[in-house]
């Protein structure tokens, strides 16, 4: 990621939405390459949010914490809360975007205004999500 992305401060929507369309710009050159190994890629963006999820809960779990309870469990075990909460991500990362799995995640949000979301601007992501932005 380009310095002057993770450096300047937001201060005005607009600011919010260069710096968002350049991270997307920088995350949409890696993704895109053929050699990048996507399912580590998924499930280590799941491992974060779910440790993203445990600091929000309050509980003490960091990602090692989780990653163990996941992927050391014997046959039979049921994983702790930050496993099942890791589990989840893992499933969702798995799933193609659709409106009704948005939906699912977004409850305030209406199925009309994802859809206009996913089908708004035309070209690559970057442009997707300036206009919606």
């Amino acid at each position: 990621m380009p310095s002057w992305v993770t450096s300047a401060r937001p201060e005005t929507l607009e600011d919010v939405a260069l710096l968002s369309g350049a991270a997307l710009a920088s995350l949409h050159l890696v993704v895109a390459r053929a050699d990048v190994p996507h399912a580590m890629l998924r499930d280590r963006l799941s491992l974060t949010a779910s440790e993203a999820c445990m600091r929000l809960l309050g509980r003490p779990e960091r990602a090692w914490d989780i990653r163990d309870a996941v992927h050391l469990l014997r046959p039979g075990d049921q994983p702790g809360p930050a496993g099942v909460i890791y589990l989840q991500w893992l499933r969702a990362a798995a799933r193609p975007i659709s409106v009704g799995a948005l939906q699912r995640a977004l409850p305030s949000a209406t199925a009309e205004q994802i859809a206009t979301w996913l089908d708004t601007g035309r070209g690559g992501p970057v442009t997707r999500a300036a206009t919606v932005l």
